[in-house]
């Protein structure tokens, strides 16, 4: 008898062989006391195609326990995927999408902030000049009722083409 590796979906199974030479049983062949050699070889041919059976029965039993085994071990890998792996990357995914919905919103929420103090500054820049201008046309009595065109700080937005160091740089 003799073992053979065998490959079915990348599962590697014994598979038994059986090895018979013809030329040993030579000598049985030459028995006969009458009848009795004749009983005799049909009891040995019974007996090696029972032997053939057994042990192709004894392959196809490893193979079906080896077969067995692989896919009782990829049921628990599959398990452990569908229940544990990819449940714990939903989470992760799930989690890293509200952090980035809560930093939108909290940067929409800045920008109108930003927006809002912008406004109440230009608006409180544009009462100052008003109420300035005023106190101005007080103090000198020829001068003309007219507002003057806004000088408003805020919107003296620096030129890109000016050649000044810019404070907030860092290189």
């Amino acid at each position: 008898m003799k073992l053979y590796p065998d490959n079915v979906a990348g599962v590697s199974i014994p598979v038994f062989k059986l090895n018979h030479d013809v030329a040993l049983d030579a000598p049985a062949q030459t028995l006969s006391i009458a009848n009795g050699g004749a009983v005799i070889a049909a009891c040995r041919e019974s007996y090696q195609k029972a032997v053939i059976a057994l042990v192709r029965l004894a392959s196809l039993q490893t193979a079906f326990f080896t077969l067995d085994e692989e896919i009782k071990m990829t049921s628990r890998r599959v398990n452990a995927l569908e229940y544990v792996l990819i449940p714990q990357i939903e989470s992760v995914c799930h989690y890293i999408t509200q952090e980035m919905d809560e930093q939108s919103r909290e940067e929409f929420f800045r920008v109108k902030k930003v927006v809002a103090k912008k406004k109440a500054k230009l608006e409180n820049e544009r009462v100052q000049l008003l109420k300035d201008e005023a106190e101005a046309a007080a103090a000198t009595p020829g001068a003309s009722l007219a507002p003057a065109a806004p000088k408003v700080a805020a919107l003296a937005v620096p030129s890109i083409l000016e050649a000044k160091a810019d404070s907030d740089m860092m290189f």
